[in-house]
């Protein structure tokens, strides 16, 4: 007898006591397991995060180098139409005074062979 407890007694409160102990200790492991886990998500959770704002900075640099490529492309483009232009009424200008200067000269032509072909059309 332990303290007027039966032997028998003794010997079940002793094995739960065992038994209390042992489950304290998974317990505790378990704890110690789960604190673990957390703490895995919130360092995966941190990385996630930090992979997406350097995706999403990698993502508005490469956007703001296109708006600039976009804008030198526009300008060039916009030049090349200003010197296309340009040229274009350049060119224009030289067939046009080709031309008056080659209608003066026909005209001039008509002027002074006129008479001899009348002459000639009428057969004098």
């Amino acid at each position: 007898e332990y303290m007027g407890v039966p032997e028998e007694m003794s010997v079940t409160v002793e094995g739960l006591r065992a038994e209390i102990s042992k489950i304290k200790e998974r317990n505790a492991a378990t704890e110690a397991e789960i604190k673990r886990l957390r703490k895995g998500v919130v360092d995966q959770l941190i990385q996630a995060e930090q992979e997406e704002e350097f995706i999403t900075n990698r993502l508005n640099k490469r956007l703001d180098e296109l708006r600039i490529e976009k804008e030198i492309l526009a300008q060039q483009v916009a030049a090349e139409e200003e010197h296309l232009a340009r040229t274009l009424q350049q060119k224009l200008a030289k067939v046009l005074i080709s031309l008056s200067t080659e209608l003066v000269r026909t005209h001039l032509f008509t002027i002074y062979r006129l008479p001899k072909k009348k002459s000639n059309f009428f057969g004098n």
